[in-house]
């Protein structure tokens, strides 16, 4: 009798122990509006969110969303032109982002609110992509063309940083300033390597049958999420610093993109595809 009761204690102990896990696992959804949406990204410490949504006109805006009070607002509300890909510095005094002028012409626009300034970084037409900025706010980080560039924001001078046949894109910049993460399809399909802040040190961390892209640092330079393909649709994975140890983080028969981490390291804002409908989630990481 003593030894049933202890199979059945252990039976329910183990029940509530994975259905804690379940628990734990489900995706937190923080819109439901359902349209189009894409790079979100934290800024302050978490509170908020940024990211850019469908609209009517222009068809492609910025929004802020306030974590607390679920208030949801145009960041850039005078704007008329498409303008998505936000990113901030640490200290949050430099904002870049993508704008389409009417030629259908990308621009990255970095807005530096303490000098009272935008600067523009023209480019071939429908070229440029995946801005960013580095964590000290001195540098922006870019691809163009499938190359990746850096720039200095006062000076002006700007480096190639790649060279390679394939593109070379979603440049990301680990939080010390040291190493930058991207993508590139130098070797067949796309797959995430990190290299030097001046380019050189190249490393590859992933090597798997469907396309790695849109690597995205953790703020204690320990993790890195991604975008994969390797099961057929998109879904998030996270891998340390060099490669190892890469997890699943989200199972979805459709899409789940655009990885972006939380201040506190124990969970990820991403877009997710549900029913058609595009909204954001928050999806909870231990290591």
């Amino acid at each position: 009798m003593k030894r049933v009761l202890s199979g059945v204690v252990g039976l329910l102990m183990a029940c509530w122990w994975l259905a804690g896990i379940a628990v734990a696992a489900e995706p937190q959804q923080i819109t439901n509006d359902g349209r189009l949406k894409q790079d979100p990204v934290f800024t302050g410490r978490g509170e908020q969110i940024v990211y850019s949504a469908q609209d009517e006109s222009p068809q492609l805006v910025l929004r802020r969303l306030n974590l607390d009070d679920s208030r949801n607002e145009r960041l850039r509300p005078d704007s008329t032109l498409p303008e998505f890909r936000p990113c901030y510095s640490s200290d949050q005094n430099v904002f870049s982002f993508l704008q389409m002028t009417g030629n259908d012409v990308l621009q990255l626009k970095v807005e530096l609110p303490l000098q009272q300034r935008t600067l523009s970084i023209p480019a071939s037409k429908k070229t440029v992509s995946h801005g960013t900025i580095t964590p000290d706010g001195q540098e922006v980080v870019y691809s163009a063309a499938g190359q990746i560039y850096s720039q200095a924001i006062d000076k002006g001078e700007t480096k190639q940083l790649t060279q390679t046949v394939g593109r070379n894109n979603h440049p990301s910049v680990s939080p010390d300033g040291h190493r930058i993460a991207f993508s590139s399809s130098r070797d067949g399909d796309y797959e995430i390597y990190t290299m030097n802040r001046d380019g050189s040190d190249l490393r590859r961390l992933t090597d798997s049958r469907g396309l790695d892209i849109r690597p995205a640092w953790s703020a204690d330079g320990q993790w890195l999420a991604f975008t994969t393909a390797r099961h057929g649709d998109y879904e998030i994975y996270a891998m340390r610093f060099d490669g190892s140890d890469a997890q699943r983080l989200t199972h979805n028969p459709e899409r789940d993109d655009y990885a972006s981490w939380h201040p506190d390291g124990e969970r990820l804002v991403v877009v997710t595809e549900r029913g058609g409908a595009t909204d954001l989630v928050l999806v909870a990481f231990e290591p």
